[in-house]
């Protein structure tokens, strides 16, 4: 039996020895901080490229970043304003399953005159890269990353308290701290007129006396910013319209008429089916409803009632926007509200066999 224990013991020293010198390489190149590679990204100067190469530059060059077509890639600043603009190879460094080259970004010099002419800088190359092996391409500068992300500060809260902020090709809208839930800020449209971009959002509001949760909330909102040949150089904000949200009704018989009273006096010529309406929501689908308008003689009374009836168990929304107009005060007539109230209501689902009398 004591032959056998040698024999094992044996065996459990030489794998134990073969292991532990296979994995020395492995420790010898993690301690190094580089080591030498003849993998070289190789650049190609314009003149000298080839057809496919140059159909790809052409591609690529208009938006900033880094493009790759297998062992070929570009990497383009955009458009630029003048020729002052370029991009330099500095240098590479190859670590382990790691190729880092490093780049310079090139402005126009201070004071110098350059022609008003737009330019896409960039610079090509090609890079044989082995297995499992990754490229950056970073700042010779700063050792970051070539193109940080380009975001701006908040700007300065208009009339309503909203904000923006410019990050890449989004754009965030902020409505600010806000003490309870119930608060939402949307984005409807991103236009562009030359250089500006032109933001239309809407504002929603809880309802007087509606039950909201006591939290501090951030109503924000972000939409993608639609190319353009030249960068941002201004934003305006256009408030579409404000919503005061209602409760939800329940169990609205299927011919109900609504009556709004108001508090004043209307014009009545500014109530018409384009500021008092009903909609119908299907998903997130809103259709019209074919409604007609009964004014009061006391012109403070309007009633809303369906040409046919509502459907049972579906949702509408009765709306009464801001472009409603008090009766005029001297010679000046005015908004009567200040925000488009919304009150939605959900038709009462009858049992099998019940008759529904409407209301």
């Amino acid at each position: 039996m004591k032959p056998i224990k040698l024999l094992i013991n044996l065996f459990s020293i030489v794998f134990i020895f073969t292991l532990t010198t296979f994995q020395m390489p492995n420790t010898v190149l993690a301690a190094e901080e580089e080591i030498v590679s003849d993998h070289s990204f190789v650049v190609i100067p314009e003149s000298t490229l080839n057809l496919e190469q140059e159909t790809f530059v052409q591609e690529s060059r208009k938006e900033q970043g880094i493009y790759q077509k297998g062992n070929f890639f570009v990497i383009a600043l955009g458009q630029a304003p003048n020729p002052g603009y370029a991009i330099e190879f500095v240098k590479q460094e190859t670590r382990f399953e790691q190729v880092i080259v490093f780049l310079k970004i090139i402005k126009p010099e201070p004071d110098t005159p350059y022609p008003t002419v737009i330019s896409y800088p960039y610079i090509a190359g090609t890079i044989d890269l082995p297995p499992y092996t990754t490229i950056s391409f970073l700042d010779s500068g700063t050792s970051k990353a070539i193109f940080e992300p380009e975001k701006t500060k908040w700007s300065n809260p208009n009339e309503d308290g909203v904000t923006y902020q410019i990050n890449n090709q989004s754009l965030t809208l902020s409505w600010g701290e806000k003490s309870s839930s119930g608060y939402e800020i949307s984005i409807d449209s991103l236009e562009w007129e030359a250089s500006e971009i032109i933001v239309t959002y809407s504002l929603v509001k809880p309802a007087t006396g509606k039950i909201v949760l006591p939290a501090l909330t951030y109503p924000v909102a972000t939409a993608t910013i639609p190319k353009n040949e030249q960068p941002v150089s201004k934003v305006t904000l256009l408030r579409n319209h404000t919503t005061e949200l209602l409760e939800e009704r329940q169990n609205t018989s299927l011919n109900k008429q609504w009556t709004i009273r108001f508090s004043m006096p209307i014009d009545m010529e500014s109530v018409t089916e384009k500021t008092v309406y009903v909609t119908e929501k299907s998903s997130e689908v809103e259709t019209m409803v074919d409604t007609q308008l009964v004014y009061g003689q006391d012109e403070q009374t309007v009633v809303v009632q369906p040409l046919k009836s509502y459907r049972s168990g579906h949702t509408y929304v009765l709306h009464v926007t801001q472009n409603i107009l008090s009766k005029s005060i001297g010679n000046q007539m005015v908004r009567f509200l200040q925000a488009e109230v919304q009150m939605p209501f959900k038709t009462i689902t009858p049992i099998s066999g019940e008759n529904l009398i409407s209301e």
